[in-house]
């Protein structure tokens, strides 16, 4: 009965916003999130199948655990769910965090897996839906673009499903995005929508704060560079980005405050810990091979484009030696010809309007994938914390009048 109400609300909760919804993308609505909600499902069914033990069922018996402590003891677990993270190592907190959240919806559930994982997805959905809204009104031009790389991507899509904490994460990364660009257009924003940007930063400081700590210096620079121009009156693309690189480089520098693992002394250390821990574990034809990685800048430089490449396009084709290697290898060969067709429109990029925020998109994409690929080159894990990054990247390379053409038959 417990399974009944819950599916019962959350199809009368999407019920409800469908009918209030009047945003561009109306129409698409129920197709994307069906594909939502069946990639958690999915996630769910691949994870028990293959890979257990697994961590969405890992993170979910100790969300079960808490959530028992709540039927027999709800003041012993509430002081619980608000007690500070513990944990021997970095990554045990991020997990201890997530698993309290998701304890919530143990509860609510009876201790329902697939129930629970329908919660991530909707909210992962809810997140990618307002930034693909909030694009199609701004810029209605990529709306096109949007749909295909924020709620039709594969691997996008997958990878921000069900019970994993890229499922929040993504859903909170969508949610600031949104707000970004109606700072970008000067609108004002809301008090509430203020209030979930909050929950937002600090949700994904907790779980993947390496994101956040890409996109609050672009952003917040990128901004104030814009501010900055219209009151000066700088109107030189060379001078504009100047500045926005000078910015950059102060907003880096500030958040090497924000993390112990972003410190100048810590971060080479922590990127060649991490990738020497994946060398070791796994099997040399699912991993990105290094030149003579140390935790220098001059090895990080030599390797970063190699790092770049990984990190959007591998593995390839012909390094596709499972089925779900091959299905990721289709999706980046795919990518891979679009961003080879898009190179012929980087001369006009400083003619156009929004070139710094295109260069925003492109340079959040790059330093992500840089730094994740060089700290995690196992190709499976790879992908995985790809959905923090790709989307952005499929936006801009899906956004080629060809592609808009070719989908216009099917009204995207």
């Amino acid at each position: 009965m417990l399974a009944a109400i819950n599916m019962l609300f959350l199809a009368l909760a999407c019920f409800w916003i469908w009918k209030r919804d009047a945003q561009p993308l109306h129409k698409l609505f129920w197709p994307a999130l069906l594909v939502k909600c069946l990639a958690g499902i999915a996630l769910g069914i691949i994870y028990s199948t293959y890979y257990d033990p697994s961590d969405t069922f890992i993170f979910f018996k100790l969300a079960c655990d808490q959530a028992n402590v709540a039927r027999e003891d709800f003041g012993t677990y509430v002081k619980v769910l608000f007690t500070q993270e513990q944990g021997f190592f970095l990554g045990e907190y991020r997990t201890v965090f997530f698993s309290k959240i998701t304890s919530v919806l143990a509860l609510l559930t009876g201790n329902n897996y697939w129930i629970s994982s329908l919660y991530y997805s909707l909210l992962s959905f809810f997140g990618a839906w307002y930034l693909c809204n909030t694009i199609a009104r701004i810029f209605p031009g990529v709306k096109t673009a949007a749909v295909l790389a924020f709620l039709f991507l594969p691997s996008a899509v997958f990878w921000s499903s069900g019970i994993i904490k890229e499922s929040i994460t993504m859903a909170g990364l969508y949610f600031l995005s949104a707000l970004f660009l109606k700072l970008w257009k000067n609108e004002k924003i809301p008090i509430v929508s203020v209030l979930l940007g909050i929950v937002s930063v600090i949700v994904i400081f907790k779980l993947k704060y390496y994101y956040l700590a890409t996109f609050i210096p672009i952003t917040v620079s990128v901004l104030i560079v814009k501010y900055l121009t219209e009151k000066l009156s700088v109107k030189k693309p060379v001078a504009v980005i100047a500045l926005w690189m000078v910015l950059l480089a102060c907003g880096f520098t500030a958040i090497t405050f924000l993390h112990p693992n972003f410190s100048p002394a810590r971060v080479l250390t922590v990127i060649t810990f991490n990738n020497k821990v994946f060398m070791d574990a796994c099997s040399p034809e699912d991993v990105v091979h290094y030149y003579n990685l140390e935790p220098t800048w001059g090895s990080m430089m030599i390797n970063a484009p190699w790092a770049l490449i990984a990190g959007l396009f591998r593995p390839f084709l012909w390094e596709a030696n499972t089925v779900f290697k091959f299905i990721t290898a289709l999706e980046n060969l795919a990518l891979l010809a679009l961003t080879i067709l898009s190179l012929r429109y980087v001369r006009n990029l400083l003619r156009t309007p929004e070139y710094l925020l295109v260069l925003a998109v492109l340079g959040y994409c790059c330093v992500l994938s840089v730094f994740l690929a060089l700290s995690t080159p196992n190709f499976g894990t790879l992908a995985r914390y790809g959905a923090g990054y790709m989307p952005f990247f499929a936006l801009l390379v899906f956004n080629q009048p060809f592609v808009t053409r070719w989908l216009s038959r099917f009204h995207l």
